[in-house]
């Protein structure tokens, strides 16, 4: 399964992305997500899979990302693609990229 970009920000001149791997059949459509990362653009480009608490892969669907107050933390948002359940906001730590 391929990873899709969901969004980009920009810190200190770099651009960073998140991405998903949802197993959709279109750009519309949604689907479960099986992975998530985040990545530098460049040309130093890397990217590392996003890991949940428990240390497995997170699988849910990142679509916000934006820099937070710490130099080596992000916030992103979880799209959960259901009406009954509201976003949440994730604090991510970037001990890879």
């Amino acid at each position: 399964m391929r990873l899709t970009l969901t969004d980009a920000a920009e810190r200190a001149g770099s651009v960073y992305y998140l991405a998903a791997a949802e197993a959709s059949p279109d750009a519309i459509a949604d689907g479960p997500v099986l992975g998530a990362s985040l990545g530098l653009l460049g040309s130093d480009a890397r990217y590392a899979l996003i890991e949940s608490e428990t240390g497995g892969l997170l699988c849910e669907k990142l679509e916000g990302l934006a820099a937070a107050t710490e130099q080596d933390e992000w916030l992103a948002i979880v799209d959960a693609d259901d009406a009954g359940r509201p976003a949440e906001l994730l604090r991510l730590q970037t001990q890879r990229l």
